[in-house]
């Protein structure tokens, strides 16, 4: 019969704990790599895409809202467009890509 001491069990557990994290890492990593790969193939056969949305953040004590829209047409039309507006002078800002 084999005996382990308390301190070779703590150490065994420690061990196995971080074996465990480990493997936990490696199937997160592989999920994410399985996520960007299907993400890629979407993508290269998406058409069509458009969204539009609003980014509201507060910078010293001063709300800032951004609003955006994305436009895509395969194989090559895109453009993104913001506007801010000024939080002093509120005055809305438009810049295309």
């Amino acid at each position: 019969m084999l005996k382990i001491s308390n301190t070779s069990l703590v150490a065994i557990l420690f061990i196995f704990s971080n074996i465990q994290s480990a493997v936990a890492a490696c199937n997160i990593s592989s999920r994410a790599d399985t996520l960007l790969n299907n993400m890629v193939k979407n993508y290269q056969i998406l058409l069509k895409y458009n969204d539009k949305g609003t980014v509201t953040s507060k910078i010293g004590g001063i709300n800032h809202v951004q609003e955006f829209k994305t436009y895509y047409e395969a194989p090559d039309k895109f453009r993104f467009q913001w506007s801010e507006e000024n939080p002093y002078t509120n005055k809305r800002r438009l810049h295309k890509l």
